[in-house]
């Protein structure tokens, strides 16, 4: 496989595994407990959006852990891409759901992404 296919591919599998993730736990949280998450609505229970954070930083781990896995040699050069993918991807949807949140929440949210992705690669790449 070449270089970049095998860049790409890892990538690809990075943020298709935080994404699908991600959807899964948050569809599932508001089938559990409709009146605190609604489509649309504010995210008020600081529990909910602490737990969010930990879903979002064990999600970053496990994205950069498989990007690096799939990428093997390449893995450095992967997981920083991947990082500021899911940075960018992370900033569009924060964007878009700005008044969902308090602030400290986006902060502390998009602060994690980085550099919990590239410790993840980093464990990824050191086991493969």
């Amino acid at each position: 496989m070449s270089n970049p296919v095998r860049i790409t591919l890892s990538i690809v599998a990075g943020v298709m595994l935080w994404g699908v993730l991600w959807n899964v736990f948050t569809f599932a949280g508001m089938q559990l407990m409709p009146d605190e998450l609604a489509i649309g609505q504010p995210v008020d229970n600081l529990a909910i959006q602490i737990s969010f954070i930990i879903f979002s930083s064990f999600l970053s781990v496990a994205a950069g852990f498989m990007t690096a896995r799939i990428a093997k040699d390449l893995a450095k050069k992967s997981v920083r891409i991947l990082a500021g993918v899911q940075l960018s991807i992370g900033l569009f949807f924060m964007s878009t759901g700005w008044d969902l949140f308090p602030v400290w929440y986006h902060i502390i949210f998009l602060a994690l992404v980085v550099p919990l992705t590239l410790y993840g690669g980093n464990k990824g790449a050191k086991n493969g």
